[in-house]
């Protein structure tokens, strides 16, 4: 199986901050880790700018 990093950076812009910061640490970064290759999901959210993170 090839070896890799996914890198995902976003804001979300108009989206409810706490409403999708709920959905992507509960129910997308769980639905990632059970993918086949799958062995390490992290989220790193803005201290200044809570609309910006960057997911590996």
């Amino acid at each position: 199986m090839a070896k890799g990093t996914v890198i995902a950076a976003m804001n979300i812009g108009q989206a409810a901050e706490d409403e999708f910061h709920d959905w992507y640490d509960t129910e997308h970064l769980r639905e990632r880790q059970r993918v086949p290759g799958f062995f390490v999901c992290q989220r790193w959210i803005g201290a200044d700018a809570r609309k910006i993170s960057v997911a590996t």
